[in-house]
């Protein structure tokens, strides 16, 4: 069965919405591949992905970049969006910065506003923030300062810098350490008050507003309800089309860098197209529409990287001719698992969200221009996926030395 197109709409309405105004203004450099370098300076906007990705040279538009390690090396004149495993800012970013991985490390001045989201998220010293700063970890430290006002979700978290506006914290637990200055108000909601070092300021008011720690009750049930959730969704795209499945996994796998940037520019933009369509009065219409299927994309998103992993992890154990069934309850028992820690389950979630969202794209981009030459592809490691027939049912094979034949 033909799944329903429903990404190409999605990124036909953008292309209508805002092609033109790219045209009529400069285009995108891109970067692609296993290692990606750029060494030599960049005039327009970039888009770079790979396994690794190095910008070693000015880049004088914004810049996308996504990749299992993202390093940034040299000034960006103007938007940083960066997400991979290791994420790391060392040259000056003139706008925004957002950025998203299991370790984020910022090293150079931003000169507006931070969004920052990982496991451990590092404000180094070397640092400045001209803005506002929104940081959402297992562990933030913050010894940049901070022009604007600061706002931290974390487990735990250290304030050793100044900030110029007001601080709002919900953790587990706070520190600020001597010699920070906070010049606002300094609001802290969590199960324990923050530490407040002797030769540290607040100059404005102290709020501790206690909440009680979850219980592993309430941490339960909310797995149960993700895991639940979670098989529905994967259960519902199975019965639609297995092989659609094994298309969507297989690019997930075997361009991960790709599918995470394309979902990255594919989040980011669609809200703008609906919104930009909501004004008008001919383009109401098609604003719901575009905005419904993008709660669909959303929701799938997370279908096929527990897809994947499920495979992944039966292949593992010897368990790779399963059905997909299966491959999908384990994977969906799995993602949900980490979905529903606390601290990191956020995070997880917006890695999920960005590669799956992407490779939805991308697969519906390859189907409709035919480049489906076999139903495998292969990165530079060796990492391969393949789609197996076994009683008339595709089967998914994610292999990296281990064969289920």
């Amino acid at each position: 069965m033909k799944p329903v197109p429903f990404i190409v709409l999605i990124f036909a309405i953008v292309l209508l919405g805002v092609g033109p105004k790219l045209e009529a203004t400069h285009a995108f450099e891109t970067f692609s591949g296993n290692n990606v370098v750029v060494r030599h300076a960049v005039n327009d906007d970039t888009l770079a992905a790979g396994q690794d990705v190095e910008i070693r040279a000015p880049i004088k538009g914004d810049l996308a970049a996504a990749g299992a390690a993202v390093s940034i090396e040299q000034p960006i004149a103007g938007y940083v969006m960066a997400a991979g495993r290791n994420v790391e800012v060392n040259g000056s970013v003139q706008n925004d910065l957002w950025a998203a991985g299991a370790s984020v490390e910022i090293n150079a001045p931003i000169g507006d506003n931070a969004m920052l989201a990982g496991r451990e998220v590092n404000l180094h010293s070397s640092a400045a923030v001209r803005g506002d700063a929104r940081i959402a970890a297992g562990t933030v430290n913050v010894k940049a300062p901070i022009k604007g006002n600061l706002h931290i979700a974390a487990r735990t978290a250290q304030i050793g810098s100044e900030v110029d506006g007001s601080v709002e914290a919900r953790v587990q637990r706070l520190k600020v350490l001597s010699g920070a200055v906070i010049r606002g108000d300094l609001i802290v909601h969590g199960p324990y008050p923050p530490e407040i070092s002797s030769e540290a300021k607040v100059l404005g008011k102290t709020q501790f507003n206690q909440i009680a720690a979850r219980s592993n009750w309430s941490w339960l049930w909310w797995w149960f309800f993700s895991f639940a959730a979670l098989l529905v969704l994967g259960f519902g795209a199975l019965a639609l089309s297995p092989v659609w499945a094994n298309h969507v996994a297989g690019i997930i796998c075997a361009r991960p860098g790709a599918s995470a940037m394309t979902g990255l520019i594919g989040l980011l933009l669609v809200p703008i197209v609906a919104g930009l369509l909501l004004v008008t009065v001919i383009g109401i219409p098609l604003a719901v529409i575009l905005l419904a299927l993008y709660v669909s994309a959303i929701l799938l998103s997370g279908v096929f990287v527990g897809y994947l992993l499920g495979g992944w992890l039966l292949d593992r154990i010897r368990r790779g001719d399963t059905s997909p069934w299966a491959r999908m309850a384990v994977g969906a028992l799995v993602v949900s698992l980490f979905v529903s820690l606390p601290w990191i389950g956020g995070i997880v979630q917006l890695i999920a969200l960005l590669i799956g969202f992407g490779a939805l794209v991308l697969e519906q981009r390859d189907s409709k221009l035919g480049l489906y030459k076999a139903d495998r592809w292969r990165n530079g490691d060796g990492f391969q996926f393949q789609v197996r027939m076994t009683d008339n049912v595709s089967v998914l094979v994610c292999d990296t030395g281990h064969h289920a034949d």
